[in-house]
């Protein structure tokens, strides 16, 4: 399916301009005739724009699109029918065309989630994996409902972190702009001054003068760099799995201390986390526990012993998806928030992450590969009889991150 750039009026006259992904020119006059709108002329995009993908939708999109679909599911009402309403009551444009696609897939006879897929700007993977999910398990109204709980928390979360960090960027503005001030204006002016009396400056001065004259000198450098080093570290982070891994590593460091809670005693704890989280530096300290099950008993064993740590740790890992659903439910009756006071890691899948509804990072192996390596272990030929038992190392895969403390 190919993306078109339109230009349609509507009802009152008013010219509305957009990019919609249709098959042919006749299939994108009919999708714009079912929102009421008439086509004016269109032109396909070319191959490889981001549009054709779909367009970011704001969080509060989002959350409108996953609530009234999950109520609109939950009463029985066909899919295709939410999608169509919610077409025709969304007040942005871009994000219209995306609804109108979507219904115009699944009236096609795609399911939701496939059709979601074509739009990977809009839904990401994660997003996507949740909906089938929920999709093959039949409780997609379920699902629905926990992805509008958890972008409703990420949405006050976003806006509490601007409200603390408002006053802080302001003072830190105003100290910006009198130094500035100082530097360029008034230490250069107090330089001459101390020249014409013809005196010595101590080295301190002459220090502050040289600075002074390196940011008169070069005052665009040290506007342009800071900006030009994020973005680098951003894009870095984003393209190389050794640059995302050792910036996890950096952040690992400021944790003071790891707990691990697992099920039964499994050996080394150190080696385990290292090789599913790779990330896990030896300079800070370790505790383990073993619940002996996933019971609510077990969890509150876990929690208990949790909190007499000192001092108490700021991550906790959980072998068992089971053990850390009651782990959550247990934190919070005592009243430990995650991930503000500890952030929560273990293994898990994006449909347990949905049922979960709550702020946890889990990752997930794929089932097919490790038991492809379990049988290329049993067959592979051993010349010389037999050897010690070798290791074949799986990588994970990042299910859901939302708890990063």
């Amino acid at each position: 399916m190919s993306g078109f750039a339109y230009r349609a009026v509507a009802a009152g006259g008013r010219v509305v301009r957009g990019q919609l992904a249709a098959a042919s020119e006749l299939e994108l006059d009919g999708l714009l005739q079912q929102t009421g709108l008439q086509l004016i002329d269109c032109r396909p995009l070319r191959q490889g724009r981001a549009s054709a993908g779909g367009v970011r939708a704001g969080s509060r999109e989002l959350i409108n699109f996953c609530f009234h679909l999950g109520q609109a599911h939950k009463a029985g009402l066909p899919i295709l029918d939410a999608l169509r309403d919610l077409r025709d009551s969304t007040g942005n444009p871009a994000f219209r065309d995306v609804l109108a696609s979507l219904a115009l897939a699944v009236e096609g006879g795609r399911g939701l989630s496939a059709a979601m897929a074509a739009f990977p700007v809009t839904f990401d993977r994660v997003f996507v994996n949740l909906v089938r999910a929920g999709e093959q398990s039949g409780e997609l109204a379920a699902v629905l409902e926990q992805m509008t709980a958890s972008l409703k928390w990420q949405d006050e979360l976003v806006a509490q972190t601007r409200r603390l960090t408002l006053y802080p960027a302001f003072v830190a503005t105003v100290v910006m702009a009198v130094v500035a001030f100082l530097m360029i204006y008034v230490v250069p002016q107090m330089s001459e001054f101390l020249k014409n009396m013809g005196q010595d400056m101590p080295l301190h001065t002459r220090a502050l003068v040289a600075t002074s004259a390196f940011v008169t000198a070069y005052w665009y450098l040290l506007l342009v760099l800071p900006v030009v080093l994020a973005l680098g570290l951003r894009w870095l982070v984003r393209r190389h799995v050794w640059a995302r891994l050792a910036f996890d590593r950096l952040r690992a460091l400021g944790h003071r201390r790891f707990a691990y809670c697992g099920t039964f005693d499994r050996g080394s704890v150190r080696d385990t986390l290292a090789e599913l989280f790779d990330c896990v530096p030896e300079q800070v300290p370790l505790s383990e526990y073993y619940a002996g099950g996933w019971q609510p008993e077990h969890a509150r064993g876990a929690v208990a012993w949790l909190r007499e740590l000192n001092p108490r740790p700021t991550a906790l890992f959980v072998s068992d998806e089971f053990l850390l659903a009651r782990i959550w439910e247990e934190l919070d009756r005592v009243g430990i928030r995650v991930p503000k006071d500890l952030a929560l890691i273990g293994r898990g899948s994006p449909v347990s992450a949905a049922f979960m509804g709550r702020p946890a990072t889990l990752v997930e192996y794929d089932p097919r590969a490790l038991g492809q390596a379990a049988v290329d272990l049993l067959l592979a030929p051993r010349p010389g009889g037999f050897r010690a038992p070798r290791t074949i190392r799986i990588p994970p895969t990042l299910a859901v991150r939302a708890s990063i403390g």
